[in-house]
């Protein structure tokens, strides 16, 4: 009854949720840099996939970020659905730019990847982008992923939560507030409102995004 995004969702048929991971680690562990799981309905599959993972390797202290980004983009996305990436980094990409930690490579990604081209990518596909913080190692690469990703006059800007300060627990509320900002401004949610005569409206609790 007090959801916060009932209003945001009101007028858009039941939506059938799918989930994807991406598991990331640095360059220099080779096959095991990236794992995947394709998005799916079969969110048991999802959360038995997440559980199985393990934390290991890595070199220096930043690590594959934008590899794990470009991996993300090449799942099954629905052009049509409300779509939420929610990136979970304790470290910065590579390169000089976006931190001051010793970095095997300060020129950047050795595959040629960058922000600016994963970043416009997913916000001509409209790919909302929830980053949450656990270490302030990620501060810089932050400030200029909102450089090239904010658009306040779209409604798609970067949302944060800091996991340092906030329950783990307050992700999932957080991500729910992300889904149906994003659905707001998803083509079926248009489509859905012009034909029934509705409204947007934005989300009365302090925990969702940021609406211009």
């Amino acid at each position: 009854q007090h959801h916060p995004c009932r209003g945001a969702c009101a007028g858009v048929p039941a939506c059938a949720v799918r989930c994807g991971v991406v598991a990331y680690r640095d360059h220099c562990d080779r096959d095991a840099r990236l794992h995947s799981l394709d998005l799916s309905a079969d969110l048991d599959a999802v959360r038995g996939y997440i559980g199985a993972l393990r934390a290991y390797g890595g070199g220096d202290r930043p690590e594959d970020v934008l590899g794990g980004l470009n991996e993300a983009l090449a799942l099954t996305w629905d052009a049509a659905a409300a779509k939420v990436l929610v990136l979970i980094s304790d470290a910065p990409c590579h390169g000089a730019a976006y931190h001051a930690l010793p970095d095997a490579h300060p020129a950047g990604d050795p595959h040629g990847l960058t922000p600016e081209l994963l970043l416009r990518h997913m916000h001509e596909r409209r790919v909302h982008l929830l980053f949450t913080s656990i270490r302030p190692e990620t501060d810089r690469m932050l400030r200029e992923f909102r450089r090239i990703y904010d658009d306040t006059s779209t409604r798609m800007t970067i949302t944060e939560l800091h996991l340092q300060q906030q329950p783990p627990a307050r992700l999932a509320l957080v991500v729910t507030s992300a889904v149906c900002a994003a659905r707001r401004t998803s083509p079926e949610a248009r489509a859905v409102r012009r034909r029934s005569g509705v409204h947007d409206c934005v989300p009365a609790h302090d925990s969702g995004p940021p609406d211009p």
